[in-house]
């Protein structure tokens, strides 16, 4: 009776937890897919190239001038959950960013042309989604790359003016780990009485 009493208590504090954090006001832009074929996509009436591991599953863009922070409260996470709700359990997470044409990278590396018409962006680790700012002649915008198989690098041929990258992936929440670890020791105690009760 108390274990139960115990794990309401704590589900309704998560709940509070999750209602508090989605306090947070963010922009959320209109995409619009731009994909035409595996390995290219149109912004405007002009065709441009991509090249990954696979090909990505989707590639949408926006006009919208998106906050590009590193935290819970950057517009890229609330506009990556908003376009792709992630499964009960799991969360999305920075991986990596380049802040500018190769420099102030984390996690990442990246080698842009004179131009900031093309780039390739490796990461350290693999990463589902892409954000790609732009600017200059063709912009400003974003570009949101999303694939169902991680991938660790993409070179860009786009609009002038390429910086500013996030990759971002999902990741389970602290809270399934705890769930699940709390479930197991339910488990063995449950074992143990029954051991005993024999």
């Amino acid at each position: 009776m108390k274990t139960s009493k115990i794990l309401a208590s704590a589900f309704i504090a998560g709940l509070l937890a999750l209602a508090a954090g989605a306090s947070t006001a963010s922009t959320i832009a209109t995409w619009t897919p731009v994909k035409t074929s595996d390995w290219t996509y149109l912004i405007g009436s002009t065709t441009y190239t991509y090249s990954s591991g696979h090909a990505a599953d989707a590639i949408l863009y926006t006009t919208t001038n998106l906050t590009q922070g590193t935290d819970a409260n950057g517009d890229l996470l609330a506009n990556v959950n908003s376009l792709f709700p992630q499964s009960t359990g799991s969360r999305i997470a920075y991986v990596s960013s380049c802040d500018s044409s190769t420099s102030l990278c984390t996690g990442a590396t990246d080698s842009a042309s004179a131009s900031k018409t093309s780039f390739t962006f490796t990461s350290t680790d693999p990463f589902e989604f892409l954000f790609v700012h732009f600017g200059q002649r063709g912009g400003p915008g974003e570009l949101l790359f999303h694939w169902t198989q991680p991938v660790n690098s993409l070179t860009v041929n786009g609009p002038p003016g390429l910086s500013n990258y996030r990759a971002l992936t999902a990741v389970p929440e602290p809270e399934t780990y705890a769930m699940m670890v709390a479930g197991l020791a339910m488990l063995g105690v449950a074992l143990r009485r029954r051991r005993s009760a024999v």
